[in-house]
């Protein structure tokens, strides 16, 4: 493309430039050394710390749309094939926090799984609570926190479909399970979920 030529995609890691000649790299935005440095866990996702957790980090604070689709498409290349039928359902920002950012970052990475392993994709839910971050709360406040916090959007039928719920981050699966909730309540056949990154616990130091 000749965008590809006028502004080269770059590393998200370490900022070379990407060779042109190779569409993985600059579909993914990494190069080898970078992409190596993700830790990856059995269920498909990746681990929230290091250069992974930075890139999130930009994505949502400072508005690096590109970065999240970028690994949109690196998890879209590592997942194994969903269950047919099923429908990519993106956890929903408030309208608030929507207009404040420019996007939300969990939408763009269910539209790249949606493209890269042929599945549809439907804006099913609304965020009517603007609920405080969920960062640094206790697990107990985490699912008060969201408690209510969504509703089926006016357009979607759910009634005896089956969704795969998305989003960036898994820490406690507090907005998870609260989607979940709020799906299955209006009669969705399955909902399973799919999350970029989880949080590991970390044990404390002197433990094996």
């Amino acid at each position: 493309m000749i965008l590809d030529w006028l502004y080269p995609p770059t590393c998200m890691g370490c900022k070379i430039l990407l060779p042109l000649n190779d569409k993985r790299r600059c579909a993914i935005w990494l190069c080898g050394e970078c992409e190596s440095l993700l830790e990856r866990v059995p269920q498909g996702a990746f681990v929230y710390e290091g250069l992974l957790r930075d890139i999130i980090r930009d994505i949502k604070f400072r508005s690096k749309r590109n970065h999240a689709r970028a690994l949109g498409r690196l998890w879209a290349g590592e997942s194994g094939l969903p269950r047919r039928g099923a429908i990519f359902a993106p956890v929903p920002l408030h309208p608030s926090k929507k207009r404040e950012r420019g996007f939300n970052q969990a939408e763009i990475l269910a539209r790249e799984l949606s493209r890269g392993l042929g599945l549809p994709m439907e804006n099913a839910l609304r965020r009517i609570v603007d609920t405080p971050p969920q960062a640094g709360l206790h697990p107990a406040m985490r699912i008060e926190n969201v408690a209510n916090a969504f509703r089926v959007a006016p357009q979607c039928t759910v009634a005896g479909k089956s969704f795969i719920l998305v989003d960036d981050i898994y820490t406690t699966g507090a907005s998870l399970n609260e989607c979940a909730r709020t799906l299955t309540a209006h009669g969705a056949k399955e909902v399973t979920w799919m999350t970029l990154a989880v949080t590991l616990k970390k044990k404390p130091e002197g433990l094996e």
